[in-house]
């Protein structure tokens, strides 16, 4: 389906960590699933919303917390009421290395680092 990765729903939590900046990204399809953000009982997500331009890339609404979040290790961040992928970008210190091999999936629970 042309576009498809265009409507897909996301959810970006942008951060700092022990090594440096990291990125959360869920994505969820559209009209098929929420994305759940445990820390904030707020946040309703896959609910239909008149468009609202963000700087010239379709819609979306940006929030900012007033303090930041911090999680434990381990502890959920959040998921999916049906399935879906989470993308992770991070720093890390040189000679960083995932338990986990390229292309391997990962479950829920399971130790990645």
């Amino acid at each position: 389906m042309p576009g498809l990765f265009d409507v897909n729903e996301r959810v970006a939590l942008l951060g700092k960590w022990k090594e440096g900046f990291f990125s959360y990204t869920a994505v969820g399809a559209l009209n098929v699933g929420s994305i759940l953000i445990h820390f904030d009982k707020d946040f309703v997500s896959n609910e239909f919303r008149p468009k609202r331009p963000m700087e010239g890339h379709g819609s979306g609404d940006t929030k900012h917390y007033k303090e930041p979040v911090a999680l434990a290790k381990g502890e959920e961040v959040g998921g999916f009421r049906l399935g879906s992928t989470v993308i992770l970008i991070f720093e890390a210190h040189e000679g960083f290395t995932f338990n986990v091999e390229r292309g391997q999936k990962v479950k829920v629970g399971e130790r990645i680092a």
